[in-house]
């Protein structure tokens, strides 16, 4: 499945990681990705949605303030989300779970930059635990994080 992506014009908003996190989690319905109200209603209420927004929140918050290692606070790019998941992991969450994000920097098309993010538990904060910078083909071009990120406030 190729990652979901949606463009962050200017100030990123809150509601792009939520939107995505939906169209992510919309992909197990039917062959046409249409959700019944029912289907809908269990979406928005499962703890996986819940998470995937906290976690949303979360890397938004860590680009606007400059924490995220190789991205600066003003530059603007592509996000996507890489980790998909079906309809068992709307019930069935277990920790630490791990959530990776991509980004393509609009000055420079042929890198991506990744970040893996861990939640140990329910009531535990993201930690950001690898980021990396790749070329297009996949290729490991830097690694920008040797350390797990000290605890965000």
């Amino acid at each position: 499945m190729q990652p979901m992506r949606t463009q962050l014009p200017g100030k990123i908003a809150a509601t792009a990681a939520i939107a995505l996190s939906l169209c992510l989690l919309c992909a197990w319905t039917s062959p046409n990705n249409q959700l019944s109200p029912e289907e809908a209603q269990e979406v928005e209420e499962s703890s996986l949605v819940a998470e995937i927004k906290q976690w949303g929140e979360h890397v938004i918050q860590m680009k606007k303030a400059g924490q995220l290692p190789g991205i600066a606070s003003d530059e603007h790019g592509t996000l996507s989300m890489s980790d998909a998941y079906g309809r068992r992991e709307l019930h069935e969450l277990q920790f630490p779970l791990d959530f990776t994000a991509g980004i393509q920097k609009n000055d420079e098309p042929d890198a991506l930059y990744y970040y893996l993010f861990r939640k140990e538990a329910a009531n535990a904060d993201w930690t950001l635990l690898r980021a990396w910078k790749t070329d297009q083909a996949g290729k490991l071009l830097e690694n920008l994080l040797t350390e797990p990120a000290p605890e965000q406030e």
